[in-house]
């Protein structure tokens, strides 16, 4: 299944506020993946993080969409693999993380990808960034269940939670029409009792934990000095 695209390049900027380090992002929507969920979360002590909220404000002021890159500026493996450890810390549904990163390097393939993007400004971009990193949800997440149950059993997560754990999954990932049939009517029979969320198909779930990954790895790259643009595209 081939949906929406949307992308970031990181790459190199040029224009009037000078010329910075860019990161081309890219981020692709609605094909079928294999994916794992692979990062831990830890919760991390309050103390001694005064300067916090200066430090990401410094970070959101620095992200802007980026319209021109250098592709001999490349982005080095290092830098790019900081980006991807940061991008799993995003929040995920259940921590699923239901999604897969591809990077796009090659001059063949930046230029394969380029004709996937609307508009020849997008086309462009795509071909000239050194590096396009798309961003693929999984519209099967349910296989990650039991991988998911291991992880959290690993970390000490109550007997109780892991027992709902599949379910919860299943219930809010669930695959096909009849699922999301099934979802409607429970939350329709559930909701004079208490408040229900809306019910969407598993592709929009799947987007929606795909976006807050592709925003936390625009961050990342600000972070790091890179310039980035999203985008959106169709193949």
């Amino acid at each position: 299944r081939v949906g929406v695209r949307v992308g970031v390049r990181v790459g190199v900027r040029v224009g009037d506020h000078g010329t910075m380090r860019a990161a081309a992002l890219g981020v692709r929507v609605g094909l079928r993946i294999r994916v794992r969920a692979s990062t831990k979360l830890r919760y991390c002590s309050s103390g001694g993080d005064e300067g916090l909220p200066a430090a990401f404000e410094a970070v959101v002021q620095r992200r802007r969409s980026v319209m021109h890159f250098d592709e001999t500026k490349a982005v080095d493996d290092a830098t790019l693999q900081q980006l991807i450890a940061w991008t799993q810390r995003a929040p995920s549904s259940f921590n699923v993380q239901p999604y897969k990163i591809v990077a796009v390097r090659s001059e063949a393939a930046r230029e394969a990808l380029a004709a996937c993007m609307t508009g020849p400004a997008n086309e462009r971009r795509v071909a000239t960034a050194p590096l396009t990193t798309v961003f693929l949800a999984d519209l099967e997440a349910t296989r990650l269940a039991d991988q998911l149950v291991a992880m959290a059993k690993e970390d000490g997560t109550p007997p109780e939670y892991l027992a709902r754990l599949p379910l919860m999954v299943s219930y809010f990932a669930g695959e096909g029409l009849l699922a999301t049939r099934l979802k409607q009517a429970s939350a329709h029979l559930l909701s004079p009792l208490r408040p229900m969320p809306s019910v969407t198909a598993a592709d929009a779930w799947a987007f929606k934990n795909a976006a807050l990954a592709a925003q936390t790895y625009l961050l990342g790259a600000a972070a790091l000095g890179l310039a980035a643009a999203p985008m959106e595209g169709q193949c």
